[in-house]
């Protein structure tokens, strides 16, 4: 058990982050490659996760990453 703590800590301290640096950034700065890839890296690496680790945290993360996404795309159509 403290081996899957373990793992889904790590992972949400790079989502945390990831989070705080998109928020610190002036919107004229932003890299949306980067901030595309950042959640979908992330999402790699949720989806590495054992299922019992998934179960727990996958509808707020899929609605966080869905957020991240939807911004990206928006502000790269602009």
């Amino acid at each position: 058990e403290l081996v899957l703590l373990d793992q889904l800590y790590i992972l949400y301290k790079k989502f945390i982050t990831f989070d705080t640096t998109f928020r610190a950034t002036l919107w004229s700065e932003v890299d949306l490659n980067q901030s595309k890839n950042e959640p979908n890296q992330l999402w790699t690496e949720f989806c590495d996760l054992p299922s019992k680790l998934q179960y727990y945290i996958q509808q707020g993360y899929l609605v966080i990453l869905y957020f991240f996404n939807f911004i990206c795309s928006s502000l790269y159509k602009c």
